[in-house]
């Protein structure tokens, strides 16, 4: 009877190619061996993904000039007169954002003023990301709609009163320039060229 040299296993019949325990290729009377048997691990899966590059290119995205005037613009439309010809004089932290909706004449709340810093804040992040190029143009749209508002409701409160005057001369700079900077966040390009 003949032994594995590898596990020490005995071997019953004297033509195995192969150790019956590890499978190890056993070399016959005559000294001659047979290829020795390989046991190897399953292949690796195969995945779709192809292999990480030693080095990581990231590519910074660099937002339009026009996208950056138009939030330039529209955080300084905060500070400019958005009411005028009335007895006060008000920028956009002066005017309740209830007043854009409603006929009744509110004095306090959250004032149109924090909701567009924060609007330029948000459309300031999708400025860097490609993928967030429709919500920027959403935010720009939103920008547009609040000066809009505020004069429609100007021109409803002007024809409830009936006033002669135009509501042109109560909408000040600031809901123009702030118009002006929404509708260029809607329009500019997502990113300049490399």
């Amino acid at each position: 009877m003949r032994h594995c040299p590898e596990c020490g296993a005995g071997v019953r019949r004297d033509e195995a190619k192969f150790c019956e325990v590890c499978g190890f290729g056993l070399a016959f009377e005559d000294g001659s061996e047979e290829p020795v048997a390989t046991v190897s691990e399953p292949p690796a899966p195969v995945t779709s993904e192809p292999p990480l590059p030693d080095q990581v290119t990231v590519r910074f995205i660099r937002p339009s000039p026009v996208l950056w005037w138009a939030v330039s613009g529209l955080s300084f439309a905060v500070f400019f007169p958005w009411l005028t010809g009335t007895a006060r004089i008000s920028n956009a932290m002066g005017v309740p954002l209830e007043f854009l909706w409603s006929r009744s004449a509110p004095t306090d709340g959250l004032p149109v003023g924090w909701v567009l810093l924060a609007l330029v804040l948000l459309i300031s992040i999708a400025a860097f990301v490609p993928i967030l190029s429709a919500v920027r143009r959403l935010l720009g749209l939103l920008a547009v709609g609040i000066p809009i508002a505020l004069t429609v409701q100007w021109i409803q409160a002007l024809d409830q009163s009936g006033s002669a005057d135009s509501w042109l001369s109560y909408i000040g700079v600031g809901a123009y320039v702030a118009f002006a900077a929404g509708a260029m966040v809607v329009l500019a390009p997502s990113h300049r060229g490399a």
